[in-house]
């Protein structure tokens, strides 16, 4: 008789990365709350920032993938405490920041309570203070709270004018049918959003803002 063939032996496939992520998911979880300070909106963001980098995972293994996760989020983690430690020291400079644009110009709030708007542009300082943490820690002319203020209502004072430009830009349908000057202005208003003419052409409508992207007009603002 002849000898039977031996099976081929079984190629093993290594797991890939997202595998490995779904399986390392609850020790990752478990990993960034060991300190027991961290909000799990904040936790899913970290999870979902080592998501993003798996392109970058070379190993092959539930330890290789652990190791890698760990020279990322630990500092991570590290970095949010240092945040959550600022907003508490700093959060009512940021706020008084904002009141100090929006009290002056409450129509242009979301909402029928201020406070909501100002928490709410508040919460928008802070992953730039987070971004920046390392500039904000070296010592400059200015106390920290008065610097962090000082970024807030900038912040908010280049919302206060993206709501302005939006508000001069729409056109009331009612207002069209009314036999006035203004109806003129409307039509001028128009043509110059349609053809996105610059503003000092049509200055006579809509008055030139600084550029929300660039503080010069915002330091200009504040030295006149």
């Amino acid at each position: 008789m002849l000898a039977a063939t031996p099976a081929p032996p079984k190629t093993i496939t290594a797991p890939t990365s997202e595998q490995l992520y779904n399986a390392n998911h609850n020790e990752m979880e478990e990993l960034c709350h060991e300190s027991r300070l961290l909000f799990q909106g904040d936790v899913d963001n970290l999870l979902e920032g080592i998501a993003g980098k798996l392109n970058q995972f070379t190993g092959t293994t539930n330890q290789d993938f652990m190791a890698w996760a760990s020279t990322i989020l630990q500092p991570a983690v590290g970095r949010l405490k240092e945040l959550y430690t600022f907003r508490r020291l700093y959060e009512k400079s940021v706020l008084a920041g904002v009141w100090s644009i929006l009290r002056g110009c409450l129509d242009l709030a979301d909402h029928d309570d201020p406070r909501h708007t100002a928490q709410q542009l508040a919460n928008e300082v802070w992953p730039w203070i987070f971004q920046n943490m390392d500039a904000l820690l070296v010592p400059g002319t200015a106390k920290l709270s008065t610097r962090l203020q000082e970024r807030a209502r900038y912040m908010a004072w280049a919302w206060k004018t993206s709501r302005l430009r939006a508000k001069r830009r729409f056109v009331d349908i009612a207002d069209l049918d009314k036999p006035s000057r203004f109806q003129t202005k409307v039509k001028v208003r128009l043509v110059a959003v349609d053809v996105d003419a610059e503003a000092d052409q049509v200055e006579d409508v809509i008055a030139a803002e600084p550029d929300l992207e660039d503080e010069t007009g915002w330091q200009e603002e504040q030295a006149s």
